[in-house]
Protein backbone atom coordinates (compact mmCIF):
# COMPACT_ATOMS: atom_id res chain seq x y z
CA UNK A 1 0.00 0.00 0.00
CA UNK A 2 2.90 2.37 0.77
CA UNK A 3 4.08 1.64 -2.46
CA UNK A 4 1.09 2.69 -4.54
CA UNK A 5 0.71 5.97 -2.87
CA UNK A 6 4.78 6.66 -3.34
CA UNK A 7 5.22 6.81 0.16
CA UNK A 8 8.30 4.47 -0.15
CA UNK A 9 10.71 5.33 -2.46
CA UNK A 10 13.16 2.16 -2.45
CA UNK A 11 11.31 0.32 -4.67
CA UNK A 12 9.60 1.12 -7.94
CA UNK A 13 5.65 0.74 -8.55
CA UNK A 14 5.65 -2.47 -11.11
CA UNK A 15 2.90 -2.79 -13.72
CA UNK A 16 0.93 -5.91 -13.95
CA UNK A 17 1.34 -8.29 -17.15
CA UNK A 18 -1.61 -8.83 -19.19
CA UNK A 19 -1.83 -12.36 -18.34
CA UNK A 20 -2.26 -11.22 -14.16
CA UNK A 21 -4.33 -8.61 -15.35
CA UNK A 22 -6.77 -11.12 -17.28
CA UNK A 23 -6.54 -13.35 -14.04
CA UNK A 24 -7.25 -10.52 -11.59
CA UNK A 25 -10.08 -9.08 -14.27
CA UNK A 26 -11.89 -12.60 -13.57
CA UNK A 27 -11.47 -12.96 -9.68
CA UNK A 28 -13.26 -9.01 -9.44
CA UNK A 29 -16.03 -10.04 -12.44
CA UNK A 30 -16.64 -13.44 -11.04
CA UNK A 31 -16.73 -11.85 -7.08
CA UNK A 32 -18.87 -8.88 -8.20
CA UNK A 33 -21.22 -11.11 -10.03
CA UNK A 34 -21.33 -12.95 -6.67
CA UNK A 35 -22.28 -10.31 -4.28
CA UNK A 36 -25.07 -8.66 -6.79
CA UNK A 37 -26.42 -11.75 -7.52
CA UNK A 38 -26.80 -12.51 -3.68
CA UNK A 39 -28.46 -8.56 -3.24
CA UNK A 40 -30.81 -9.76 -5.91
CA UNK A 41 -31.39 -13.19 -4.19
CA UNK A 42 -32.30 -10.86 -0.70
CA UNK A 43 -35.20 -8.49 -2.73
CA UNK A 44 -36.84 -12.35 -4.56
CA UNK A 45 -36.98 -13.48 -1.08
CA UNK A 46 -38.59 -10.28 0.26
CA UNK A 47 -40.98 -10.54 -2.54
CA UNK A 48 -41.85 -14.01 -2.11
CA UNK A 49 -42.21 -13.35 1.70
CA UNK A 50 -44.51 -10.32 0.79
CA UNK A 51 -47.43 -10.66 3.14
CA UNK A 52 -45.48 -11.83 5.68
CA UNK A 53 -43.50 -8.47 5.67
CA UNK A 54 -46.56 -6.71 4.69
CA UNK A 55 -45.87 -5.41 1.91
CA UNK A 56 -47.91 -3.31 -0.61
CA UNK A 57 -48.49 -3.90 -4.16
CA UNK A 58 -46.19 -0.99 -5.15
CA UNK A 59 -43.58 -2.11 -2.85
CA UNK A 60 -43.69 -5.92 -4.20
CA UNK A 61 -43.50 -4.02 -7.27
CA UNK A 62 -40.29 -2.20 -6.50
CA UNK A 63 -39.00 -5.08 -4.77
CA UNK A 64 -38.80 -6.88 -7.84
CA UNK A 65 -37.68 -3.89 -9.70
CA UNK A 66 -35.11 -3.36 -7.34
CA UNK A 67 -34.27 -7.27 -7.77
CA UNK A 68 -33.62 -6.83 -11.50
CA UNK A 69 -31.56 -3.38 -10.70
CA UNK A 70 -29.53 -5.78 -9.52
CA UNK A 71 -29.27 -8.41 -11.71
CA UNK A 72 -28.21 -5.70 -14.43
CA UNK A 73 -25.08 -5.27 -12.14
CA UNK A 74 -24.81 -8.73 -11.84
CA UNK A 75 -24.83 -9.70 -15.52
CA UNK A 76 -21.99 -6.69 -16.11
CA UNK A 77 -19.65 -8.25 -13.62
CA UNK A 78 -19.98 -11.53 -15.71
CA UNK A 79 -19.61 -9.96 -18.97
CA UNK A 80 -15.98 -8.90 -17.45
CA UNK A 81 -15.48 -12.23 -16.52
CA UNK A 82 -16.10 -13.72 -19.28
CA UNK A 83 -14.21 -11.56 -21.35
CA UNK A 84 -11.33 -11.32 -19.49
CA UNK A 85 -11.65 -15.23 -20.17
CA UNK A 86 -12.23 -15.42 -23.73
CA UNK A 87 -10.73 -12.13 -25.31
CA UNK A 88 -7.12 -12.38 -26.86
CA UNK A 89 -4.36 -11.46 -24.02
CA UNK A 90 -3.43 -8.25 -25.81
CA UNK A 91 -6.71 -6.99 -25.22
CA UNK A 92 -7.24 -7.60 -21.65
CA UNK A 93 -7.23 -4.19 -20.35
CA UNK A 94 -10.52 -3.54 -21.49
CA UNK A 95 -12.26 -6.43 -19.21
CA UNK A 96 -12.00 -3.93 -16.16
CA UNK A 97 -13.01 -0.89 -18.47
CA UNK A 98 -16.24 -3.17 -19.40
CA UNK A 99 -17.54 -2.12 -15.67
CA UNK A 100 -18.58 1.03 -17.89
CA UNK A 101 -21.62 -0.84 -19.44
CA UNK A 102 -23.42 -0.46 -16.03
CA UNK A 103 -23.96 3.73 -16.84
CA UNK A 104 -26.23 2.50 -20.14
CA UNK A 105 -27.51 -0.65 -18.69
CA UNK A 106 -29.25 1.27 -15.62
CA UNK A 107 -30.32 3.72 -17.76
CA UNK A 108 -32.49 1.46 -19.91
CA UNK A 109 -33.41 -0.80 -16.90
CA UNK A 110 -34.75 2.15 -15.12
CA UNK A 111 -36.35 3.80 -17.81
CA UNK A 112 -38.42 0.25 -18.56
CA UNK A 113 -38.76 -0.51 -15.38
CA UNK A 114 -40.63 3.23 -15.00
CA UNK A 115 -42.93 2.60 -17.83
CA UNK A 116 -43.86 -0.54 -16.22
CA UNK A 117 -44.02 0.82 -12.45
CA UNK A 118 -46.39 3.67 -14.21
CA UNK A 119 -48.67 1.70 -15.90
CA UNK A 120 -49.04 -1.10 -12.56
CA UNK A 121 -49.82 2.16 -10.49
CA UNK A 122 -52.29 3.53 -13.11
CA UNK A 123 -54.00 0.18 -13.05
CA UNK A 124 -53.68 -0.59 -9.55
CA UNK A 125 -55.21 2.74 -8.58
CA UNK A 126 -58.25 2.16 -11.84
CA UNK A 127 -59.04 -1.34 -9.86
CA UNK A 128 -59.18 0.67 -6.32
CA UNK A 129 -61.55 3.49 -8.03
CA UNK A 130 -63.83 0.74 -8.98
CA UNK A 131 -63.75 -0.99 -6.13
CA UNK A 132 -65.03 2.27 -4.25
CA UNK A 133 -67.97 3.09 -6.99
CA UNK A 134 -69.13 -0.95 -6.71
CA UNK A 135 -68.98 -0.67 -2.72
CA UNK A 136 -71.47 2.68 -2.92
Amino acid sequence: MRQAFGLQSSAPVVGMSLNELARASVIYGLGFFILMGLFALMYIHAHRRRAALGMTDVDAFDARALAGHHLVSAGVGLFAMLFALIAPRKVAFLSPSSFALMGPGHWAFAAWIDRRRKAFVARLTATEAASEVQAV
